[in-house]
């Protein structure tokens, strides 16, 4: 039997609100959830890997101190793929997401949003930025789950002043910025969390900066997104879920091999940072290998539901077996997994098997496949089960 969205979303609320009961501790309030999410920021630019010179980030490596660091983090090879990972908790590779393999087509607009089913759970949802999932109806963030919008398409604009190319909207309607766009976002962002309260909020910040072209030095980039990030630590309730990570990596990032649009590790591996008071200590760093998609799973959780269907994981609580999959880009066939140390390519840039410790060998040079025959039989079952549930 087919079901239209809206009957579909229907059972969905339902689904969340009963199972709300049993996953919120006793007596606990829904915090607020606040997620923050930059452009072409790869884990080589302000860490774990490494750390550029100039860059200087103390609102961001407070965060930190006060939370997780997730030393072995990923995100997808570029934009789409890595907000509709983010969004729907699934690799966007699957079917029934969309099958986002290149930076676009867009999602199907069937695909259900952290913000929708946070929104079933009773939270106020915002999206302050670029969404880059399609902008015709029933693809839009009003229509995906959002009840506030004040953002961009997905074409990066300039980063002071309004840009005809890359136009700014409130809702549905075209409006002009003044200033420079990091502190608009930044000052939007600050204005929800100062205002009424009448439900938990869900935030999500999609920050255009560090995208090329940055029309000035990386630093100054970064500094205006991290003194907007204060900001908004400051203005956030203490006890409120926030989470930082990049969204792939940028055009170089030694001691890391590839670039964005690869998924070498310098094209997926990102900066990944979790706070939330009383539930994640202080200063830990945690080496298992986490991913976007278990950003959804992780604040439905929070918010007192449950995500059963999702291919992520609660953040909190990773699996240490667990594989971190992808799916190569623009009709190269390959496929990859990091799960413990290792980093698996089947069928990618023109080799059948690669096999790299990226633990020990982070630029990837030395392919160990021929050495470990167990390791690879593994790996390679991983992605055949892997590549039979993108045809869901």
């Amino acid at each position: 039997m087919r079901f239209s969205r809206q009957r579909t979303l229907r059972i969905l609320a339902i689904a969340v609100l009963c199972s709300a009961w049993w996953m919120r501790p006793a007596g606990a309030a829904p915090p607020d959830i606040i997620v923050l999410l930059a452009d072409d920021l790869g884990a080589t630019d302000m860490g774990p890997v490494q750390r550029k010179p100039g860059i200087v980030t103390p609102n961001i490596d407070a965060l930190a101190r006060a939370g997780i660091t997730y030393t072995a983090a990923y995100a997808q090879p570029a934009c789409v793929q890595a907000r509709t990972a983010l969004m729907s908790g699934k690799w966007p590779q699957r079917r029934s997401v969309g099958a986002v393999i290149n930076n676009g087509p867009q999602p199907l607009p069937s695909m259900v949003t952290v913000a929708e089913r946070l929104r079933a759970l009773g939270y106020a949802t915002h999206l302050v930025g670029k969404w880059h999932l399609g902008f015709s109806p029933g693809r839009h963030p009003l229509d995906q789950g959002f009840d506030t919008f004040l953002g961009f398409e997905g074409i990066t604009p300039d980063y002071v002043g309004d840009d005809p190319q890359a136009p700014l909207y409130r809702q549905r309607t075209r409006i002009h910025n003044t200033g420079n766009v990091t502190d608009t976002l930044g000052t939007e962002a600050v204005a929800i969390l100062s205002g009424p309260r009448p439900k938990p909020r869900f935030i999500y910040v999609s920050w255009t900066a560090p995208h090329d072209p940055l029309q000035g030095p990386l630093s100054l980039r970064m500094a205006e997104m991290d003194r907007n990030i204060g900001r908004i630590v400051a203005a956030a309730r203490p006890d409120s879920l926030i989470i930082f990570a990049g969204d792939n990596g940028r055009g170089s990032n030694a001691p890391l091999r590839g670039k964005k649009y690869d998924i070498l590790e310098g094209g997926v591996r990102v900066p990944f940072v979790l706070r939330w008071a009383g539930h994640a200590a202080p200063g830990r760093q945690v080496a298992t290998p986490a991913s976007l998609v278990d950003i959804a799973v992780t604040a439905v959780k929070a918010a007192g539901g449950a995500f059963r269907d999702s291919d992520g994981f609660d953040l909190l609580n990773l699996p240490a077996e667990r594989g971190v999959y992808f799916k190569a880009f623009y009709g190269d066939p390959g496929l990859g997994v990091r799960r413990g140390p290792w980093k698996f390519y089947r069928n990618y840039l023109g080799q059948p098997l690669q096999l790299y410790n990226v633990t020990t060998d982070r630029h990837e040079d030395r392919n160990v496949a021929a050495a470990n025959p167990a390791v690879v039989s593994q790996l390679n079952a991983l992605l055949t089960t892997y590549a039979n549930a993108l045809n869901d």
